[in-house]
């Protein structure tokens, strides 16, 4: 009988092609970077981290597919932004986000009041 091992296991996405994803965040009023932007996505694994001094953050080595960001920077609304990864070329994407914030239960109870 053969015995498996690590060496001889068949890789799901042998195939895919796998490309570096740069997103970059900006204040959308003015254009400038935001640094310190948290971006995450869920596809079979979870990926994140924050953005740099210039607003970007790469993810080296990403299976082609179809993704959804959420990008989001205290003081700004946060956006879900769809991806699409489908050749080994590094696929750049900028996201703007408005300055604001999202309301909480209390204030949006608030402002119904009379």
């Amino acid at each position: 009988s053969a015995v498996l091992s690590p060496w001889n296991r068949v890789d799901p996405t042998r195939g895919l092609a796998r490309a570096a994803l740069i997103v970059q965040v900006l204040d959308a009023p003015s254009g400038a970077p935001l640094p310190g932007s948290s971006i995450s996505f869920n596809q079979l694994t979870w990926r994140g981290g924050s953005t740099d001094s210039t607003g970007r953050l790469v993810f080296p080595e990403v299976l082609e597919g179809d993704y959804s960001l959420w990008v989001a920077h205290k003081g700004y609304l946060g956006v879900n932004a769809k991806i699409r990864i489908t050749t080994s070329i590094p696929e750049s994407s900028i996201v703007r986000l408005a300055p604001g914030t999202a309301p909480t239960p209390g204030n949006v109870k608030d402002q119904y009041k009379k």
